[in-house]
């Protein structure tokens, strides 16, 4: 897997965006991408508590609401 680290370059968003994102091993489903980005302590603590309580990981959380309120691209 090759990991790609922000540049300290003045570039475009896309650009910078894409710097931060990684392609996860292919281990023949769908191929998923690591993605960079900060919380606030509260609100990871409070993501990581429902998540354990309701058994559902983190990551399907927050692919679950961006499914719901981030319209794809037509």
């Amino acid at each position: 897997m090759h990991v790609n680290k922000p540049s300290k370059t003045k570039n475009s968003t896309a650009k910078q965006l894409a710097s931060t994102l990684t392609l996860a091993e292919d281990d023949g489903k769908e191929r998923l991408i690591h993605a960079t980005f900060s919380l606030e302590p509260d609100i990871h603590r409070r993501l990581k508590m429902e998540s354990a309580r309701s058994g559902v990981p983190m990551s399907r959380m927050l692919t679950e609401w961006i499914k719901k309120h981030c319209p794809e691209e037509k």
